[in-house]
């Protein structure tokens, strides 16, 4: 069975979290060890673009120097097409083709932002300079970010978050109140989690717009029924 491909707005939200990752991470490793020869933090698309000149990256993979095993003997260079190592030549292929074609994207946007006509244009002179801004300060990964609906997406998972990081905590808590007291019901543990619960809401930012204990313990009362529970 097929694994369930993710979308548009999880694919961003994964790319972001890693680039997010890996600038902390070459950040910590220059403020150290690496401090007298720095790692390169990832580029942003414009920064890319402008240190490959625009050139296009082949869709073979180039040769290595690295032994490939292959039908019991070694072999330096391109790994053998077919059979186990055919993914290597389809991940690489696919990866060449999305990286040319935000090369060219930037190629096409720039072009637009030095277009007389489009310049001359008030209003479309300023969209292709934004949307070029936009593009270039971007990281590989995040473009469809660019897009309302994944926009949107993104943002209803940021409020999501903010809510789940409230809940998770609440929820131990009551569980930990059903162990140390299993024949209390919902209803009892709703109320005696509520006073901590509100407060826990208030410190971080009221994500669920509680406007006292009692609405507290109406939603987590909800929460802990099994018909409501998810």
């Amino acid at each position: 069975m097929s694994a369930r491909k993710l979308t548009p707005a999880k694919n961003v939200a994964a790319q972001k979290a890693f680039n997010e990752h890996m600038r902390k991470w070459a950040r910590d490793q220059n403020a150290g060890r690496f401090k007298d020869f720095p790692i390169a933090e990832p580029r942003t698309i414009g920064e890319e673009f402008d240190r490959s000149g625009g050139a296009r990256t082949p869709l073979e993979v180039p040769a290595q120097p690295v032994e490939w095993r292959h039908e019991g003997s070694l072999m330096v260079g391109t790994p053998p097409k077919g059979e186990e190592y055919q993914f290597l030549h389809d991940d690489f292929a696919a990866m060449a083709r999305n990286d040319n074609g935000i090369v060219a994207l930037v190629e096409g946007l720039r072009a637009l932002a030095t277009n007389p006509e489009i310049i001359a244009g008030e209003e479309s002179g300023a969209f292709i300079s934004g949307l070029l801004e936009a593009v270039e300060g971007s990281y590989q990964g995040e473009l469809l970010a660019l897009l309302p609906s994944v926009a949107g997406a993104l943002r209803a998972a940021g409020k999501h978050k903010a809510t789940d990081d409230v809940k998770e905590p609440i929820l131990s808590k009551c569980r930990a109140y059903k162990e140390a007291h299993p024949t209390h019901g919902n209803g009892k543990i709703a109320k005696e989690i509520a006073p901590d619960a509100f407060k826990m809401n208030q410190d971080a930012g009221r994500p669920f717009g509680w406007k006292s204990e009692i609405d507290a313990y109406e939603a987590i009362k909800g929460w802990l029924t099994p018909s409501k529970s998810k």
